[in-house]
Protein backbone atom coordinates (compact mmCIF):
# COMPACT_ATOMS: atom_id res chain seq x y z
CA UNK A 1 0.00 0.00 0.00
CA UNK A 2 3.07 2.28 0.09
CA UNK A 3 2.69 5.32 2.33
CA UNK A 4 -1.10 5.24 2.20
CA UNK A 5 -3.04 3.83 5.14
CA UNK A 6 -6.04 1.54 4.78
CA UNK A 7 -8.28 4.48 5.71
CA UNK A 8 -6.83 6.58 2.86
CA UNK A 9 -7.13 3.93 0.16
CA UNK A 10 -9.91 3.79 -2.37
CA UNK A 11 -10.86 0.12 -1.95
CA UNK A 12 -12.50 -1.68 -4.85
CA UNK A 13 -13.67 -0.62 -8.26
CA UNK A 14 -12.05 -1.47 -11.57
CA UNK A 15 -8.35 -2.33 -11.70
CA UNK A 16 -5.49 -0.05 -12.61
CA UNK A 17 -2.73 -1.47 -14.79
CA UNK A 18 -1.38 -4.72 -13.33
CA UNK A 19 2.39 -5.05 -12.86
CA UNK A 20 3.52 -8.60 -13.82
CA UNK A 21 5.76 -10.56 -11.48
CA UNK A 22 7.61 -12.46 -14.25
CA UNK A 23 7.22 -15.82 -12.52
CA UNK A 24 7.64 -19.22 -14.11
CA UNK A 25 5.75 -19.35 -17.44
CA UNK A 26 4.02 -22.60 -16.49
CA UNK A 27 2.51 -20.85 -13.45
CA UNK A 28 1.20 -17.84 -15.37
CA UNK A 29 -2.49 -17.05 -15.40
CA UNK A 30 -2.83 -17.64 -19.14
CA UNK A 31 -1.04 -20.99 -18.96
CA UNK A 32 -3.07 -22.14 -15.94
CA UNK A 33 -6.29 -21.22 -17.74
CA UNK A 34 -5.46 -22.81 -21.08
CA UNK A 35 -3.01 -25.66 -20.23
CA UNK A 36 -1.94 -26.02 -23.84
CA UNK A 37 -5.49 -26.46 -25.11
CA UNK A 38 -6.95 -24.64 -28.08
CA UNK A 39 -8.41 -21.25 -27.15
CA UNK A 40 -9.74 -18.05 -28.67
CA UNK A 41 -9.08 -14.57 -27.22
CA UNK A 42 -11.61 -11.89 -28.19
CA UNK A 43 -12.10 -8.35 -26.91
CA UNK A 44 -14.65 -9.37 -24.27
CA UNK A 45 -16.65 -12.34 -23.04
CA UNK A 46 -19.89 -11.40 -24.78
CA UNK A 47 -18.08 -11.27 -28.14
CA UNK A 48 -16.42 -14.67 -27.89
CA UNK A 49 -19.63 -16.23 -26.57
CA UNK A 50 -21.62 -14.80 -29.50
CA UNK A 51 -19.00 -16.23 -31.87
CA UNK A 52 -19.28 -19.61 -30.14
CA UNK A 53 -23.07 -19.66 -30.49
CA UNK A 54 -22.63 -18.98 -34.20
CA UNK A 55 -20.30 -21.93 -34.83
CA UNK A 56 -21.97 -24.35 -32.36
CA UNK A 57 -25.43 -23.51 -33.75
CA UNK A 58 -27.51 -24.76 -30.80
CA UNK A 59 -31.28 -24.93 -31.04
CA UNK A 60 -31.61 -23.06 -27.74
CA UNK A 61 -29.21 -21.24 -25.40
CA UNK A 62 -29.89 -21.66 -21.67
CA UNK A 63 -28.69 -18.98 -19.23
CA UNK A 64 -29.25 -18.72 -15.48
CA UNK A 65 -31.95 -16.23 -14.55
CA UNK A 66 -29.38 -14.46 -12.38
CA UNK A 67 -26.83 -13.09 -14.88
CA UNK A 68 -25.54 -9.88 -16.41
CA UNK A 69 -27.63 -8.94 -19.42
CA UNK A 70 -24.62 -7.67 -21.38
CA UNK A 71 -23.68 -11.27 -22.18
CA UNK A 72 -26.73 -11.53 -24.45
CA UNK A 73 -26.20 -10.67 -28.12
CA UNK A 74 -28.94 -9.81 -30.58
CA UNK A 75 -27.63 -12.47 -32.97
CA UNK A 76 -28.93 -15.27 -30.74
CA UNK A 77 -31.52 -13.61 -28.52
CA UNK A 78 -34.41 -15.46 -30.16
CA UNK A 79 -32.90 -18.78 -28.97
CA UNK A 80 -32.53 -17.62 -25.36
CA UNK A 81 -34.11 -19.48 -22.43
CA UNK A 82 -33.60 -18.91 -18.71
CA UNK A 83 -33.43 -21.44 -15.88
CA UNK A 84 -33.84 -21.08 -12.11
CA UNK A 85 -31.11 -21.16 -9.49
CA UNK A 86 -31.23 -22.73 -6.05
CA UNK A 87 -30.53 -20.56 -2.97
CA UNK A 88 -26.93 -21.83 -3.12
CA UNK A 89 -26.55 -20.25 -6.59
CA UNK A 90 -26.37 -23.76 -8.12
CA UNK A 91 -28.47 -24.44 -11.24
CA UNK A 92 -31.86 -26.08 -10.76
CA UNK A 93 -30.90 -29.49 -12.16
CA UNK A 94 -34.46 -30.84 -12.16
CA UNK A 95 -35.66 -27.99 -14.36
CA UNK A 96 -32.77 -28.27 -16.82
CA UNK A 97 -33.10 -32.05 -17.00
CA UNK A 98 -36.79 -31.67 -17.80
CA UNK A 99 -36.62 -28.75 -20.25
CA UNK A 100 -33.26 -28.87 -22.06
CA UNK A 101 -33.16 -31.11 -25.12
CA UNK A 102 -30.42 -32.59 -27.27
CA UNK A 103 -28.31 -29.99 -29.04
CA UNK A 104 -29.07 -27.17 -26.60
CA UNK A 105 -26.24 -25.06 -25.18
CA UNK A 106 -26.25 -24.56 -21.39
CA UNK A 107 -24.12 -21.88 -19.73
CA UNK A 108 -23.52 -22.08 -15.98
CA UNK A 109 -21.70 -19.49 -13.88
CA UNK A 110 -19.09 -20.06 -11.18
CA UNK A 111 -20.68 -17.35 -9.05
CA UNK A 112 -18.23 -15.20 -7.12
CA UNK A 113 -15.45 -17.70 -7.87
CA UNK A 114 -17.13 -20.86 -6.55
CA UNK A 115 -18.05 -23.92 -8.68
CA UNK A 116 -21.73 -24.92 -8.90
CA UNK A 117 -21.76 -28.07 -6.74
CA UNK A 118 -21.69 -31.85 -7.07
CA UNK A 119 -25.29 -32.38 -8.17
CA UNK A 120 -24.91 -30.14 -11.19
CA UNK A 121 -21.53 -31.66 -12.11
CA UNK A 122 -23.15 -35.12 -12.11
CA UNK A 123 -25.86 -33.72 -14.39
CA UNK A 124 -23.20 -32.44 -16.80
CA UNK A 125 -21.60 -35.89 -17.01
CA UNK A 126 -24.96 -37.58 -17.51
CA UNK A 127 -26.36 -35.24 -20.17
CA UNK A 128 -23.74 -35.54 -22.87
CA UNK A 129 -26.43 -34.75 -25.45
CA UNK A 130 -26.16 -31.12 -24.32
CA UNK A 131 -23.32 -28.65 -24.85
CA UNK A 132 -21.99 -26.88 -21.75
CA UNK A 133 -20.08 -23.64 -21.17
CA UNK A 134 -18.50 -22.91 -17.79
CA UNK A 135 -18.50 -19.14 -17.23
CA UNK A 136 -15.46 -18.28 -15.08
CA UNK A 137 -15.78 -14.52 -15.53
CA UNK A 138 -15.66 -14.18 -11.73
CA UNK A 139 -13.20 -17.02 -11.12
CA UNK A 140 -9.44 -16.77 -11.09
CA UNK A 141 -9.41 -20.44 -10.02
CA UNK A 142 -12.42 -22.48 -8.84
CA UNK A 143 -10.28 -25.10 -7.08
CA UNK A 144 -11.52 -27.88 -9.38
CA UNK A 145 -10.79 -28.87 -12.97
CA UNK A 146 -12.87 -27.33 -15.78
CA UNK A 147 -16.02 -29.42 -16.24
CA UNK A 148 -17.68 -28.17 -19.45
CA UNK A 149 -17.09 -28.42 -23.18
CA UNK A 150 -15.78 -24.85 -23.16
CA UNK A 151 -14.55 -22.54 -20.39
CA UNK A 152 -15.09 -18.79 -20.63
CA UNK A 153 -12.87 -16.22 -18.86
CA UNK A 154 -13.11 -12.43 -18.54
CA UNK A 155 -9.69 -11.30 -17.23
CA UNK A 156 -10.44 -7.58 -16.86
CA UNK A 157 -12.85 -8.43 -14.05
CA UNK A 158 -10.03 -10.15 -12.11
CA UNK A 159 -6.90 -8.03 -12.55
CA UNK A 160 -5.55 -4.90 -14.21
CA UNK A 161 -5.90 -5.57 -17.92
CA UNK A 162 -8.04 -3.58 -20.32
CA UNK A 163 -9.98 -6.28 -22.12
CA UNK A 164 -10.34 -9.95 -22.89
CA UNK A 165 -12.80 -12.74 -23.42
CA UNK A 166 -10.99 -16.08 -23.49
CA UNK A 167 -12.75 -19.27 -24.58
CA UNK A 168 -10.92 -22.57 -23.99
CA UNK A 169 -11.89 -25.83 -25.69
CA UNK A 170 -11.94 -28.50 -22.97
CA UNK A 171 -13.05 -31.53 -25.01
CA UNK A 172 -11.88 -33.05 -28.27
CA UNK A 173 -13.87 -31.87 -31.23
CA UNK A 174 -15.13 -28.67 -29.59
CA UNK A 175 -14.06 -25.86 -31.89
CA UNK A 176 -13.34 -22.28 -30.91
CA UNK A 177 -14.05 -19.25 -33.14
CA UNK A 178 -11.30 -17.09 -34.63
CA UNK A 179 -11.02 -13.34 -33.92
CA UNK A 180 -9.98 -10.56 -36.28
CA UNK A 181 -7.23 -7.96 -35.86
CA UNK A 182 -7.96 -5.14 -33.42
CA UNK A 183 -7.55 -1.63 -34.94
CA UNK A 184 -8.38 0.44 -31.83
CA UNK A 185 -6.40 -1.18 -28.99
CA UNK A 186 -5.07 2.00 -27.39
CA UNK A 187 -8.52 3.36 -26.49
CA UNK A 188 -9.18 0.35 -24.25
CA UNK A 189 -6.23 1.15 -22.02
CA UNK A 190 -7.05 4.75 -21.05
CA UNK A 191 -8.98 4.00 -17.84
CA UNK A 192 -6.57 1.42 -16.28
CA UNK A 193 -3.60 3.67 -17.09
CA UNK A 194 -5.26 6.72 -15.53
CA UNK A 195 -5.91 4.82 -12.31
CA UNK A 196 -2.42 3.31 -12.30
CA UNK A 197 -0.75 6.72 -12.66
CA UNK A 198 -2.89 8.28 -9.90
CA UNK A 199 -0.76 6.87 -7.08
CA UNK A 200 -2.64 8.80 -4.37
CA UNK A 201 -6.00 7.92 -5.96
CA UNK A 202 -7.10 11.51 -5.43
CA UNK A 203 -8.50 11.88 -8.97
CA UNK A 204 -10.89 8.95 -8.82
CA UNK A 205 -13.65 10.90 -10.57
CA UNK A 206 -11.47 11.15 -13.70
CA UNK A 207 -10.57 7.49 -13.97
CA UNK A 208 -14.04 6.36 -12.90
CA UNK A 209 -15.63 8.40 -15.71
CA UNK A 210 -13.07 7.05 -18.20
CA UNK A 211 -13.97 3.51 -17.21
CA UNK A 212 -17.70 4.19 -17.49
CA UNK A 213 -17.14 5.59 -20.98
CA UNK A 214 -15.18 2.49 -21.96
CA UNK A 215 -17.90 0.16 -20.65
CA UNK A 216 -20.51 2.04 -22.68
CA UNK A 217 -18.30 1.90 -25.77
CA UNK A 218 -17.42 -1.81 -25.60
CA UNK A 219 -19.75 -3.99 -27.62
CA UNK A 220 -20.04 -7.35 -29.33
CA UNK A 221 -17.42 -7.49 -32.06
CA UNK A 222 -15.09 -9.95 -33.75
CA UNK A 223 -11.85 -8.28 -32.59
CA UNK A 224 -9.03 -10.07 -30.84
CA UNK A 225 -7.85 -9.39 -27.29
CA UNK A 226 -5.08 -6.79 -27.13
CA UNK A 227 -1.51 -8.05 -27.13
CA UNK A 228 -0.77 -6.12 -23.92
CA UNK A 229 -3.47 -8.04 -22.06
CA UNK A 230 -2.05 -11.31 -23.36
CA UNK A 231 1.46 -10.29 -22.30
CA UNK A 232 0.38 -9.39 -18.76
CA UNK A 233 -1.55 -12.66 -18.36
CA UNK A 234 1.49 -14.59 -19.63
CA UNK A 235 3.88 -12.92 -17.16
CA UNK A 236 1.74 -12.90 -14.00
CA UNK A 237 1.80 -15.84 -11.60
CA UNK A 238 -1.64 -16.99 -10.49
CA UNK A 239 -0.84 -18.35 -7.04
CA UNK A 240 0.20 -15.15 -5.18
CA UNK A 241 -2.98 -13.41 -6.30
CA UNK A 242 -5.01 -16.45 -5.22
CA UNK A 243 -3.39 -16.61 -1.78
CA UNK A 244 -4.03 -12.94 -1.07
CA UNK A 245 -7.67 -13.16 -2.16
CA UNK A 246 -8.31 -16.22 0.01
CA UNK A 247 -6.64 -14.58 3.03
CA UNK A 248 -8.64 -11.38 2.59
CA UNK A 249 -11.88 -13.32 2.23
CA UNK A 250 -11.16 -15.14 5.49
CA UNK A 251 -10.65 -11.83 7.31
CA UNK A 252 -14.06 -10.62 6.16
CA UNK A 253 -15.58 -14.00 7.00
CA UNK A 254 -14.29 -13.69 10.57
CA UNK A 255 -15.89 -10.26 10.95
CA UNK A 256 -18.98 -10.45 8.72
CA UNK A 257 -19.91 -14.13 8.75
CA UNK A 258 -23.45 -13.39 9.89
CA UNK A 259 -24.20 -11.65 6.57
CA UNK A 260 -22.41 -14.08 4.24
CA UNK A 261 -24.55 -14.85 1.16
CA UNK A 262 -22.32 -17.13 -0.91
CA UNK A 263 -19.85 -19.82 0.19
CA UNK A 264 -18.34 -22.85 -1.50
CA UNK A 265 -15.23 -24.85 -2.24
CA UNK A 266 -12.47 -23.67 0.17
CA UNK A 267 -9.88 -24.20 -2.58
CA UNK A 268 -11.62 -21.69 -4.85
CA UNK A 269 -10.34 -18.13 -5.21
CA UNK A 270 -13.09 -15.71 -4.12
CA UNK A 271 -14.16 -12.93 -6.46
CA UNK A 272 -15.48 -10.84 -3.58
CA UNK A 273 -17.13 -11.21 -0.21
CA UNK A 274 -20.88 -11.39 -0.75
CA UNK A 275 -23.24 -10.11 1.94
CA UNK A 276 -27.02 -10.04 1.99
CA UNK A 277 -28.86 -7.06 3.50
CA UNK A 278 -32.51 -5.96 3.48
CA UNK A 279 -33.43 -4.63 0.05
CA UNK A 280 -34.83 -1.39 1.43
CA UNK A 281 -31.55 -0.65 3.25
CA UNK A 282 -29.13 -1.56 0.50
CA UNK A 283 -29.12 1.79 -1.39
CA UNK A 284 -28.22 3.72 1.76
CA UNK A 285 -25.53 1.18 2.73
CA UNK A 286 -23.96 1.42 -0.72
CA UNK A 287 -24.00 5.23 -0.66
CA UNK A 288 -22.29 5.28 2.71
CA UNK A 289 -19.62 2.81 1.63
CA UNK A 290 -18.94 4.74 -1.58
CA UNK A 291 -18.65 8.01 0.34
CA UNK A 292 -16.12 6.27 2.58
CA UNK A 293 -13.98 5.20 -0.38
CA UNK A 294 -15.13 1.56 -0.43
CA UNK A 295 -16.43 0.85 -3.91
CA UNK A 296 -18.65 -2.10 -3.12
CA UNK A 297 -20.45 -3.45 -6.18
CA UNK A 298 -23.85 -4.86 -7.09
CA UNK A 299 -24.03 -8.04 -9.15
CA UNK A 300 -26.15 -7.28 -10.99
CA UNK A 301 -27.83 -3.85 -11.23
CA UNK A 302 -30.55 -5.47 -13.35
CA UNK A 303 -31.41 -8.90 -14.69
CA UNK A 304 -32.51 -9.79 -18.23
CA UNK A 305 -34.84 -12.55 -17.02
CA UNK A 306 -38.54 -11.66 -16.51
CA UNK A 307 -39.22 -10.79 -12.88
CA UNK A 308 -42.68 -12.37 -12.91
CA UNK A 309 -41.18 -15.77 -13.77
CA UNK A 310 -38.00 -15.54 -11.69
CA UNK A 311 -39.06 -13.73 -8.55
CA UNK A 312 -36.47 -15.36 -6.27
CA UNK A 313 -33.56 -14.32 -8.47
CA UNK A 314 -34.83 -10.75 -8.72
CA UNK A 315 -35.36 -10.55 -4.97
CA UNK A 316 -31.81 -11.76 -4.38
CA UNK A 317 -30.48 -9.21 -6.85
CA UNK A 318 -31.93 -6.43 -4.71
CA UNK A 319 -30.30 -7.72 -1.50
CA UNK A 320 -26.67 -8.65 -2.10
CA UNK A 321 -23.54 -6.49 -2.05
CA UNK A 322 -20.10 -7.53 -3.31
CA UNK A 323 -17.37 -6.30 -0.96
CA UNK A 324 -13.87 -6.07 -2.47
CA UNK A 325 -11.31 -8.56 -1.13
CA UNK A 326 -8.96 -8.88 -4.08
CA UNK A 327 -5.16 -9.05 -4.22
CA UNK A 328 -4.64 -5.26 -4.22
CA UNK A 329 -5.32 -5.14 -0.48
CA UNK A 330 -3.96 -6.53 2.77
CA UNK A 331 -5.42 -7.54 6.13
CA UNK A 332 -5.51 -3.95 7.41
CA UNK A 333 -7.62 -2.90 4.43
CA UNK A 334 -10.04 -5.77 5.06
CA UNK A 335 -10.46 -4.79 8.71
CA UNK A 336 -11.17 -1.26 7.51
CA UNK A 337 -13.88 -2.60 5.18
CA UNK A 338 -15.34 -4.74 7.96
CA UNK A 339 -15.46 -1.86 10.43
CA UNK A 340 -17.31 0.39 8.01
CA UNK A 341 -19.77 -2.35 7.04
CA UNK A 342 -20.44 -3.27 10.66
CA UNK A 343 -21.22 0.36 11.47
CA UNK A 344 -23.94 0.22 8.82
CA UNK A 345 -25.47 -3.23 9.28
CA UNK A 346 -24.93 -4.26 12.90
Amino acid sequence: MGAMTAQELKIGGFFGLHEPDYGAPEDSILQRWTMGREFAAFSNARSVFAALVKIASPRRVWLPAYICGTLIAESWRERLRFYHLLPSFAPDVAELDREATAGDLVLAVDYFGFPPGAEFLRFVERRRDLMFVENRAQALDTGIEPWADWTLYSPRKLLGVADGGILVSERAGRQVPRPQDRPDAIALWTAPLLRYEDRTESNNQIWHEANQEKKAWMKVDACEMTRWTSWILSHTTLQPLAQRRRANWRVLRSRLGRWLACDGNPDAVPFGYIIKVPADRRPAILRSLHRGGIFAAVHYPSLPSPAESFAAEHTLRSQIITLPCDHRYDEDAMHCVAEKVLALVA
